[in-house]
């Protein structure tokens, strides 16, 4: 794109092909690697890619390939600065950082607390840009038929993680040295309902 294209303020796509006279764009991720990577659901540059890169370093793929060639190229100011590429970065900053997506979550069972912000989801340029992929992040909600379907897969996970009875009893009750558990002192008082009851009144 020119100058004056940059320049004029119009919404571009998220995404843009770095390849000289390819015009491809596209606001899905995965779509936009599969294209400038060669992945099995775009496989326009594959060949240019592989004929250009080989395969000397093993463990390398062609989007890491990619990856290298446009950092060289941003750090020779490509692309080329303007109000619209100003309005693309802001469009992905509030896509990927918003209240929505990044919310501070307390885990139920252990009191933790941890955020829901997520990294982009892994690419595998072997299976369809269709194909669900996985993002890494560190809690998320879940329903109680989560819970059902955990303790239906793995039978006493909820017994180990949630009973309190069980937690007492295995580091609360356990004597250290044949001394008294500090535990015992800071432990949760609970009443008999009906003395909550009672107290009500």
């Amino acid at each position: 794109m020119t100058s004056e294209d940059v320049s004029s303020g119009n919404k571009l796509p998220l995404y843009s092909c770095p390849y000289i006279g390819c015009v491809h764009s596209s606001n899905d991720r995965s779509a936009f690697l599969h294209h400038v990577a060669g992945g099995v659901s775009y496989i326009t540059h594959r060949d240019m890619v592989a004929g250009i890169c080989g395969s000397d370093v093993k463990w390398m793929t062609r989007l890491d390939y990619v990856y290298g060639a446009v950092a060289r190229a941003e750090r020779e100011r490509w692309p080329r600065l303007g109000l619209s590429t100003t309005r693309r970065a802001l469009n992905v900053l509030c896509g990927r950082y918003n209240d929505e997506k990044i919310q501070c979550v307390a885990c139920f069972i252990c009191c933790q607390l941890r955020t829901t912000a997520e990294g982009f989801a892994a690419i595998d340029l072997n299976k369809a840009a269709t194909t669900g992929q996985t993002c890494q992040k560190e809690i998320s909600m879940r329903n109680s038929a989560a819970l059902e379907e955990l303790q239906r897969d793995r039978p006493g996970s909820l017994l180990n993680n949630c009973s309190y009875a069980l937690w007492r009893r295995r580091y609360v009750l356990q004597e250290s040295k044949g001394q008294r558990n500090p535990l015992l002192r800071v432990e949760p008082l609970s009443k008999p309902l009906s003395e909550c009851v009672g107290d009500e009144k």
